[in-house]
């Protein structure tokens, strides 16, 4: 979470230490759209609309953007308060979990990685997945009680990041059943007048 310093001169002030490792949610509340630089086009609508504040989220994948939201506000008087943040920032992790899930399937696709999976595979990875995030939740959940919160935190973060891993396989599972030009029984192994090596080059 970031907050634009009371002098527009200045830049946006951290809202965590300056050690704390590069979040992939960044949101800043922007007091005037003076201050917002990163979409001019953005800002003239906001500016015919009358807004005159705004919320910027920076929706990342490792330091990658994925998304770019700027939300419009009349004001800011009364809008921003802590639960407020706590609100947004926990909104924003969830729908990061989707984005980043979407994002890497469509990498995968892009790569030929995916298309070169067999359906059985498919299967498999994504139970392996879910069954990751299972570990990790419940690994996250045992911190907690023992009090052991920094621990805590790592376990769910890292469930997070497999949770878009596991939506990652579920996606390209569904691309792969809803696909017509793909018939189910030709990504099946064994399936019979099917052979390995009209599917895959000699040597691999």
């Amino acid at each position: 979470m970031h907050r634009e310093s009371a002098e527009l001169d200045l830049l946006p002030e951290e809202l965590k230490s300056a050690d704390a490792p590069e979040d992939d949610v960044r949101i800043l509340f922007h007091r005037s759209l003076k201050s917002l630089t990163t979409d001019r086009p953005g800002v003239d609508n906001l500016q015919q609309a009358k807004y005159r504040a705004a919320i910027e989220i920076r929706l990342c994948y490792f330091g990658r953007l994925i998304l770019l939201l700027i939300v419009g506000l009349p004001t800011t008087k009364g809008l921003i308060n802590k639960e407020f943040e706590e609100f947004l920032n926990l909104f924003c992790r969830c729908c990061l979990i989707t984005l980043q899930g979407a994002y890497i399937a469509e990498m995968e696709e892009k790569s030929g990685r995916s298309s070169c999976r067999l359906l059985p595979e498919k299967f498999s990875l994504t139970f392996h997945w879910f069954h990751s995030i299972t570990r990790h939740l419940n690994l996250g959940i045992a911190r907690l009680r023992a009090g052991q919160y920094p621990e805590a935190v790592d376990a769910l973060d890292r469930t997070s990041v497999v949770a878009a891993v596991c939506l990652a396989e579920i996606i390209s599972l569904v691309k792969t059943i809803s696909d017509p030009s793909q018939p189910v029984e030709l990504l099946m192994p064994g399936t019979p007048g099917t052979n390995v090596s009209e599917r895959e080059p000699d040597g691999t």
